[in-house]
């Protein structure tokens, strides 16, 4: 079993990508989870192995069904339709979500 985060990091602006990373960070601290980061760009795996976690890159969204198993844990914080995930898996949570916002 592995916990995931899923960060969405694909926009074209970096100061939202990282208010977006330092928002995952501080909900998981909360819930004391030590997990690893799927990111869509590369600026933002470096500023979180800066921080000292462990991170991936991800093209999308859905290239997470590629990674995770259903015994896996998944956070998510995105702006993406999220709704399909949650369906297809049991251990997915939004930590923060935008989508709605939209």
């Amino acid at each position: 079993m592995t916990k995931y985060c899923y960060v969405y990091t694909g926009d074209r602006n970096k100061e939202e990508r990282l208010k977006r990373i330092d928002k995952a960070i501080e909900e998981l601290s909360k819930l004391n989870e030590n997990v690893v980061f799927a990111v869509n760009d590369l600026q933002s795996i470096s500023y979180l192995k800066d921080k000292g976690y462990k991170a991936l890159n991800l093209d999308a969204l859905a290239d997470i069904y590629n990674l995770i198993t259903h015994d896996d844990f998944l956070y998510l914080c995105t702006p993406e339709d999220t709704t399909m995930l949650k369906a297809s898996y049991a251990n997915v949570k939004e930590i923060c979500n935008e989508w709605t916002k939209q």
